[in-house]
């Protein structure tokens, strides 16, 4: 799952990580690292929560209701942003 336009980071990394199964980060060049249930990279991190704005980020996830629950969160945020 591709996500664009996260304009709250922190809320973000906060939703992934209340995720009960693992997910995956997929990288530009196409490498996986596991963000969930370890953790984020430690490099990641920092950028990821002092950022205002995450433009794309691409994820996959393992239990369907990890996948259903972040895409219920970035629908709330078109509907709030729509209206």
């Amino acid at each position: 799952m591709t996500i664009y336009n996260i304009t709250e980071p922190k809320k973000f990394i906060e939703l992934l990580s209340s995720c009960s199964g693992r997910i995956d980060l997929i990288a530009d060049n196409g490498l996986l690292a596991e963000i969930k249930p370890d953790g984020l990279p430690v490099a990641a991190l920092p950028r990821m929560l002092l950022a205002s704005y995450i433009e794309k980020i691409t994820l996959t996830f393992r239990e369907k209701e990890d996948a259903q629950k972040v895409m219920s969160y970035i629908m709330g945020m078109k509907m709030k942003k729509a209206g």
